[in-house]
This record gives C-alpha cells, sequence and structure tokens, in this order.
C-alpha cells in the first residue's frame, strides 16, 4: 500500500468468517499472509476521524494498491497472469439465440383472475380489473419480462370504474410502480392514481443499460376502494404518444447454436442456404503448439512469446473490436520491445508478454494453467446450419410480420446477433398507406390545377 499519511487501516479478510488476514496502516505499509487453499477474500477499509488540531490527515488521501506473489515488486496496475477472469471479459451467446419481435407496447402482464389481501385482480390485452377493499397494506408484482437496453416510458391510466383511497393514503390513491428483476427494487417513482383527486393518468420514465429483467406492480394500503376500476397500461420506447394505449402483440423465437457467439456474431443466407456466421476463433494454448517461439524484448526480466493463428486474425492495435484472454490483459498498443505484461495481436500472431524465463519452463507452466483466446478474424467463418436450426429460420422467415404503427424486433441475450431474413409487413397497413400516398397525390394535383 502507498500513498497514505492518513490515520485508517486497510483490511484484507477472509469471506467465510471475516477474520483478518492482513491490517495495512500509514505506519505498517506492506505485509505478507498465506492461504493454505483456494479461499475468496474481501478488501475493507477502516475510516477514522481526523483529529482537531492537525490539518494534513484531513485532506484528501490516495492508495496504490497491490496483491502479488513477489517480495518488493514494482507497482503495476492489475491484469498482469493469473488472472482467473478475462479482464475484460466479452459478452457471449451460449446454447440459443433468442429473438422477439413485438408492437409498440414492450410489456404484457395477462394473469388469470386471483384475490390478494381482499382485492380481485386480473388482466387481458393490457387493462387491469380490480375489485375490493384491502384488508392490508401490500404490493404486488406481475410476471418477468426482459426487455433489451434502451430509454422507456411506463403508462397507467385509469380508463373505467373508481379508485377511491383511504384516511391515510395522502394525495394519492392506487400506487404503480416498475420494478427490476424478481426483487421488488423499484426501477421508478410511484404512478399515483386517485378518483377523488382526479389522477387518472400518470408515466415515468426509467433507463436500462444492459438486457434487464422487470415487473409492473401495485402497492394498495387498507381503507383504500376499488370499484371496478379498469387500469391500462403499457412500456413504450420514451418520446412515444402518451396514453395511446394499444395490447401487447409479439412473436418470439429461440434459435439453437452451435458455437458460442461474440458481438457481431449471426445467421445469414449464403447462396440461398442458412449459414451461421462467426466473426472470432478461439484458441487455448497448453504448452503444446509447436508454433510457439521466444523472442527478448530487449527490457530486463522481460521476454515475448508468439502463438501463430491459423486463420487470419485481425490486429488488436489497428481494429474496433478487442481481443480478449483470460489470464493476460489486452495492450492496445502495436508490439513493442517496451510493452509490460499483457498481450497484443498482430502479423496473426498473438504476441504474450511475462516475466522472463525459458520457453520450455513457459510451457510447462501453461500445462496446468492454459491460456484462451478469443480473437476476430479477417474473413467470417460460416458453419453449416443444422437441420433443426434451418427447420426453425424458415419458420421465422414465413411468419415473421410487422405491426401498425411501430414494430421492434430485439434480442434479449446480452447482445443482439445479427439475424439476416426478410420480414413480411402487415398487409392492411401497407394497403392503407398505399392508398393515402396515392389520395395525397391526387390532392396535389387538383390543387396545382384550381
Amino acid at each position: 500500500m502507498q500513498g497514505t499519511t492518513a490515520d485508517g487501516h486497510l483490511l484484507i479478510q477472509k469471506a467465510a468468517d471475516w477474520s483478518t488476514l492482513i491490517n495495512l496502516t500509514k505506519n505498517i505499509q506492506t505485509g505478507s499472509f498465506t492461504l493454505s487453499e483456494d479461499t475468496d477474500v474481501y478488501m475493507s477499509m477502516n475510516v477514522v476521524a481526523a483529529s482537531e488540531t492537525g490539518v494534513d490527515d484531513r485532506k484528501v488521501h490516495y492508495y496504490n494498491l497491490m496483491l502479488t506473489t513477489k517480495e518488493d515488486a514494482e507497482f503495476e496496475p492489475y491484469g498482469a497472469m493469473p488472472s482467473f477472469i478475462y479482464p475484460s471479459e466479452p459478452k457471449t451467446i451460449k446454447n440459443s439465440a433468442n429473438i422477439a419481435v413485438c408492437n409498440k407496447n414492450f410489456y404484457d402482464a395477462t394473469f388469470e383472475e386471483k384475490t390478494f389481501s381482499n382485492v380481485t385482480r386480473s388482466a387481458d390485452k393490457n387493462v387491469i380489473k380490480m375489485n375490493g377493499s384491502p384488508t392490508s397494506n401490500g404490493q404486488q408484482a406481475f410476471r418477468a419480462q426482459k426487455l433489451p437496453a434502451g430509454s422507456y416510458k411506463v403508462q397507467l391510466m385509469l380508463k373505467n370504474g373508481t379508485i377511491i383511497k383511504g384516511d391515510y393514503s395522502g394525495t394519492q390513491g392506487l400506487l404503480g410502480y416498475v420494478y427490476m428483476g424478481t426483487s421488488y427494487n423499484l426501477l421508478t417513482e410511484a404512478i399515483g392514481l386517485s378518483s377523488m383527486d382526479s389522477i387518472l393518468s400518470g408515466s415515468r420514465t426509467f433507463v436500462l443499460t444492459e438486457p434487464t429483467s422487470l415487473r409492473i406492480g401495485f402497492f394498495v394500503r387498507a381503507g383504500e376502494t376499488y370499484d371496478n376500476a379498469e387500469i391500462a397500461y403499457q412500456i413504450t420506447q420514451d418520446g412515444a404518444d402518451d396514453f395511446d394505449f394499444v395490447g401487447h402483440e409479439e412473436q418470439a423465437f429461440a434459435i439453437p447454436i452451435q458455437q458460442e457467439m461474440l458481438s457481431g456474431d449471426g445467421f445469414e443466407k449464403v447462396n440461398g442456404v442458412w449459414k451461421e456466421k462467426h466473426g472470432w476463433t478461439s484458441l487455448t494454448e497448453n504448452g503444446s503448439t509447436n508454433t510457439m517461439a521466444k523472442q527478448g524484448t530487449g527490457t530486463t526480466g522481460k521476454y515475448r512469446y508468439t502463438i501463430t493463428s491459423s486463420v487470419a486474425v485481425k490486429e488488436s492495435a489497428t481494429d474496433a473490436e478487442l481481443a480478449y484472454c483470460d489470464k493476460f490483459k489486452l495492450l492496445k498498443t502495436a508490439a513493442t520491445h517496451s510493452c509490460k505484461t499483457g498481450f497484443t495481436v498482430s502479423g496473426s500472431k498473438i504476441w504474450i508478454y511475462d516475466e522472463g524465463e525459458s520457453l520450455k519452463d513457459f510451457k510447462a507452466k501453461l500445462e496446468d494453467n492454459p491460456i484462451t483466446f478469443k480473437i476476430p478474424v479477417v474473413t467470417a467463418i460460416y458453419l453449416d446450419c443444422t437441420e433443426e436450426q434451418i427447420a426453425i429460420l424458415d419458420e421465422i422467415e414465413k411468419t415473421i410480420h410487422t405491426y401498425k404503427e411501430k414494430t421492434h424486433i430485439y434480442s434479449t441475450d446480452n447482445f443482439s446477433p445479427i439475424f439476416d431474413v426478410k420480414v413480411k409487413k402487415d398487409t392492411q397497413l401497407y394497403i392503407e398507406s398505399q392508398i393515402n400516398s396515392k389520395l395525397e397525390n391526387i390532392n396535389q394535383v387538383i390543387v396545382e390545377r384550381s
């Protein structure tokens, strides 16, 4: 630990029982400990209040922290071998690629009639029906549904019936929320509806930074009354027209995949034949590759080892796509003798920079601790689709269609696979648009001639 003059303690503790392995302070800035087995540990900090007599120990302090197996090691940022997770973990799709096509309303919570806290509820075509008076306070969320990253708006409107708030319900009656996941973590502030206060509609916006499961839910309170209350609800893209409600419609497809997919991978028809397309290659090195070689870097104690790829790969220094390794960090610079620990890709070779040791010893280390790389290729790799994949893809191409006003095509996987398919337009909408277009042309001619 370097850089602090403050009173305080930095602790490394076992996750299982919080027992302390090491305790560092401004006076004890290095230390060591031994683990006899693989152990989960936490790093925590105890902060001591500044003294009233000094000003210096009330300044902002910083720490350079490093955990290493070597004594008196020079400080380096985290990322050197062995790191047992990808320093920058790639997003992948495994087992199946999931595609959804829906109209402008993303969310569907249709469910049969049920009773909760003396209130009868049901939902059909995005209208929730409620009757009764709650006997206690409580909350209930509808089924979880996964949405892609994006900006959204949730809208509620009391269409029919009444919501009468209780004596202790404040200025709002029924409270509607959007919850995240299977818990009751709120994504939005409450939307309160009350017939007594003429609060008959409301909306909230929220943002998802990654595909997320969410649920619409309500909080009810004792003393409220729901008399044939019908509440329309929907989740749309932020910016959609307010309170123009439509029932949710959706087509969902799951396509099995033969090989895990990374960004840019997907399905494509090549000369009329379905192919599974991959823009990445995966390479695992366990020390047995004959193409591995070693060169000195000109930097004392550092060496570089090269592995030649069997396919042409993109250079990590010049292409937008990143390369990944589960033990080394990516060096976003061209191969250079001054590099420290890490790897880069250049000239269809993977260049590994590590502590100096013989090629034989380095290969021996890899036998027990193999390295896996994922690297974008120059020319896409196409796999022949299986009969099962072809049947699903053909069915999608036959049945997939758009919706009136707005159509969303998306994936709820870690990223959206590329999906090359023709989509049928809504026939009625297409005819109406053609008629309207011709009418506009006729009206324009009439105006010009008059």
